[in-house]
């Protein structure tokens, strides 16, 4: 090669990318087109770059991560985490890697692999507030309160009212109320109008007993971002407390079925003060608070609305009377069953002697309001085998399925699902000696009917139970059994059992 052409090649070979390289370059070019791709909404196209780009370096740790968040996008959990352990075994280093593989666990339910995610993510970054709380959520719905509590701390800044509020919810369930409504108070401080902050300071002082600023903080529910209250869309005012005379006013029904049962007392109130009163309730409570004294006319949702002056959320009714422990309304009975009810399981129950007791032990498991206050029915046993009591279930829709698993020998009628409405089940209620239930609707229509009713309740119940005391100022015929340690019911039932035996042995001797 003469010395031109040797001058021509090596200036070639200077100027020219390495194949390693531009192989590298393309491979970025591509990732960069299949996340474009991916964004635009054309998945499968953007599947076939990803593909090419592993074909061609099956090490390359970012690809397995974006396949797999962009499965976990689609809601394809496992193969998603499948995909995103692929990359942490060619990476391990990469805290945002087990952070997401942290979030397709959490969503298949494998909650301590979630925890362990999490905490290799923190090992790598110890300063990614976002992984510490979520951290301390899966460790609240694990029901370890102490360990979420650190985590949620570690998460605390200046300026993150989210990680304030989320701490006040573990020092909640802690029984530790003092320091909750502080931190509640710190979130609120840091941004004012920070809706949940505020409904989640209501809710501990509620159940701290203080009702005054209770009550009007629990207002803020109507700025939830994920709540609609009631009656939003109607094109008239919502009543503000003014005086209702000569007005029609529409008191609507909002949450679950307990909390129309516990707050429907309020509806004649409203009439006392010289309005009419119509109820909107669910379609299962209809007929039962038709009977209501003091209501002018219950509809539910499924009817049209007749014609009306104001509305107001049925909620919103303790705040707009003011409200205190000493002035709870708690004239008992002010539900009544159907006096043909009360006669049907009259009859039915005839030859069934013995004392009566009826039993619910599981709530509706829609989100976090159910966690820790349902139980299993095998709690019961102990008291189905005391000579002389006999057990009638009332429990309806979830849980109903373990009446199936009871042993032999062990008799429970199941009553619950001969039950079309609540006014059926207000009539059963009416010809048993006592009910006992976990925190679910069945505890407050036996308590707005009158009838004697045990409610047992975890460590940090719903604000309505308060904490401590043994009654409850909504229910004069109530008995509230409580946790002493969160998730430990032996003790709850050993007193409940207790408290059956005791009563059998005054009924025998009884004259």
């Amino acid at each position: 090669m003469n010395r031109k052409r040797r001058r021509t090649a090596a200036k070639a070979r200077r100027g020219a990318t390495p194949a390693p390289a531009r192989a590298s370059v393309e491979a970025g070019d591509t990732l960069r087109k299949a996340q474009a791709l991916h964004e635009s909404g054309r998945f499968e196209d953007a599947a076939a770059l990803y593909e090419r780009i592993l074909g061609r370096d099956p090490r390359r740790s970012d690809v397995f991560h974006r396949i797999g968040v962009d499965a976990v996008d689609k809601g394809d959990w496992g193969a998603g985490a499948a995909l995103i352990r692929k990359a942490i075994e060619a990476n391990p280093a990469v805290a945002s890697y087990h952070v997401d593989l942290a979030h397709a666990l959490e969503h298949q339910g494998r909650l301590e692999e979630t925890v362990e995610a999490y905490r290799r993510a923190l090992e790598i970054d110890p300063g990614d507030a976002r992984a510490h709380k979520n951290l301390g959520h899966v460790l609240n719905v694990l029901d370890r309160p102490a360990e979420a509590e650190a985590a949620f701390r570690r998460a605390l800044g200046p300026d993150d009212m989210e990680a304030y509020n989320y701490l006040a919810v573990v020092l909640k369930a802690q029984g530790r109320l003092d320091e909750a409504i502080e931190a509640c108070r710190k979130a609120i401080g840091i941004k004012p109008d920070y809706a949940e902050g505020h409904v989640h300071l209501a809710d501990c002082l509620l159940l701290d007993g203080q009702f005054d600023e209770g009550l009007r903080e629990y207002e803020w529910r109507a700025r939830l971002r994920d709540v609609t209250l009631p009656g939003r869309h109607l094109a008239q005012p919502q009543w503000d407390g003014a005086d209702p005379a000569g007005k029609t006013i529409l008191v609507v029904g909002e949450q679950g079925f307990g909390d129309t049962i516990q707050f429907c007392r309020y509806a004649p109130l409203i009439r006392a003060r010289g309005a009419r009163v119509v109820l909107a309730v669910q379609p299962a409570l209809k007929d039962l608070c038709s009977r209501m004294d003091g209501v002018d006319r219950v509809v539910t949702s499924h009817q049209p609305l007749p014609e009306f002056d104001l509305h107001v959320p049925l909620l919103s009714l303790p705040f707009l009377f003011g409200t205190t422990l000493e002035t709870v309304p708690a004239q008992v009975p002010y539900l009544r069953p159907a006096p043909e009810h009360i006669a049907h399981w009259r009859e039915t129950l005839a030859d069934k002697p013995g004392l009566r007791v009826g039993i619910a032990w599981q709530g509706t498991p829609v989100g976090g309001a159910d966690r820790g206050r349902s139980l299993d029915l095998e709690r019961f046993l102990p008291i189905a085998r005391m000579p002389g009591v006999r057990l009638f279930s009332l429990q309806k829709g979830h849980g109903h399925e373990q009446l199936g698993d009871l042993p032999e020998g062990v008799g429970i009628a199941d009553l619950g699902s001969r039950c079309a409405t609540f006014d059926d089940t207000a009539g059963v209620m009416a010809n048993l000696d006592l009910v006992i239930t976990s925190d679910t609707s069945v505890a407050h229509l036996a308590g707005a009917l009158g009838r004697p009713v045990w409610v047992a309740l975890k460590r940090s119940p719903d604000w309505r139970w308060l904490l401590e005391r043994a009654d409850s100022p909504w229910y004069p015929t109530m008995r509230l059994f409580r946790q002493r340690v969160s998730g430990e019911w032996d003790d709850v039932f050993e007193a409940i059992s207790a408290a059956v035996a005791e009563r059998l042995g005054e009924r025998s001797g009884a004259p």
